[in-house]
């Protein structure tokens, strides 16, 4: 899932609702992996105080999700090339065919998200889903299997870059903050992604691009629908100059 930092309503619903819709949504046979940028904290608390109302910062705050932040739009743009996306379908979800090739080379299909809410990312997992339904129930053990050999690898890759942070600066232990992870390369991360996979992956991918246009369709609807609905304003300000007469009714909490 790939967006950036202009897309405020998407990067906060997902750190809303990532377990309760995206995570349950998605389900066991496809994983969501949020395309953000890790950053210095003050850097990255100051954008989100800037987005989210004050009890929602306080919340998310504690809660360790607002250390991260989306890249700025020339980064996701470069992102997007890499990727070999359209910069005008963003934000979208992207799904990559399962082969040795680069991101920029593998076969895509791309849901553009241009209404953030539940209905939407429900009609959207909800269509993938169903694609899906003849691979349930029976690659449960190698689920299983790859989650455990996934968590090998990244407890591997942790203590290489605990060994480096100790090689670089045996005292790092007595300074404060301590150091921070080097930010992988999203490049690097998305080439790995794309060449590896389990073997029904292929099929998966299939049905998917099969169903594409279907669940596009089922997409549209819900999002015409809500544009048909009254005016949703988020995060807006709203500015009444001195002694202007005002033609709207306006309710402000918080």
């Amino acid at each position: 899932m790939l967006y950036t930092d202009a897309d405020t309503e998407l990067a906060a619903y997902v750190r809303t609702h990532f377990d309760d819709d995206l995570n349950a949504l998605s389900g066991p046979a496809t994983r969501v992996f949020v395309v953000e940028r890790p950053t210095d904290w003050r850097t990255a608390k100051r954008y989100w105080r800037g987005h989210l109302e004050p009890e929602l910062y306080r919340t998310l705050s504690m809660t360790r999700w607002l250390n991260w932040r989306p890249y700025d739009r020339q980064g996701a743009y470069e992102i997007a090339d890499f990727m070999g996306l359209d910069r005008a379908l963003l934000p979208c979800l992207v799904f990559f065919q399962p082969t040795g090739r680069s991101p920029a080379e593998a076969e895509k299909v791309v849901f553009r998200i241009e209404d953030v809410s539940v209905g939407s990312f429900r009609s959207l997992f909800g269509g993938i889903a169903a694609a899906l339904r003849p691979l349930r129930g029976t690659s449960v053990l190698s689920l299983q299997e790859e989650m455990y050999a996934e968590e090998v690898v990244a407890n591997e890759l942790f203590e290489e870059w605990f060994a480096e942070v100790q090689r670089q600066d045996p005292e790092w232990w007595r300074k404060k903050p301590l150091p921070a992870r080097p930010e992988p390369s999203p490049q690097t991360a998305l080439s790995i992604l794309a060449a590896t996979g389990r073997a029904a992956d292929a099929e998966a991918f299939a049905r998917v691009r099969a169903a594409a246009d279907a669940i596009k369709g089922r997409l549209s609807t819900v999002q015409s629908s809500h544009a048909d609905q009254a005016h949703r304003f988020i995060n807006c300000r709203v500015v009444v100059t001195s002694g202007a007469a005002v033609s709207e009714n306006f309710i402000f909490q918080g």
